[in-house]
């Protein structure tokens, strides 16, 4: 694509997992204080959750493939 090998690629993807975590964990961590605004919210932060962990574990095979 852009000439990235794959422990630069693996690298990308395990931080923007890292990041999507940290923004579905600060949402659950809002629903304790605040509540879940509605199902969307619980839907969307659980989907966060999962979509980042498989980020991060597909960058991990990619970094450790490299």
């Amino acid at each position: 694509m852009f000439g990235l090998d794959n422990q630069t690629v693996g690298f990308i993807e395990i931080v923007a997992g890292g990041l999507g975590l940290i923004f579905a964990l600060g949402g659950f961590r809002r629903s304790q204080t605040h509540g879940w605004r509605g199902r969307g919210d619980q839907v969307n932060a659980w989907a966060l959750t999962i979509f980042s962990c498989l980020l991060v574990l597909n960058g991990m095979v990619f970094w450790l493939d490299g």
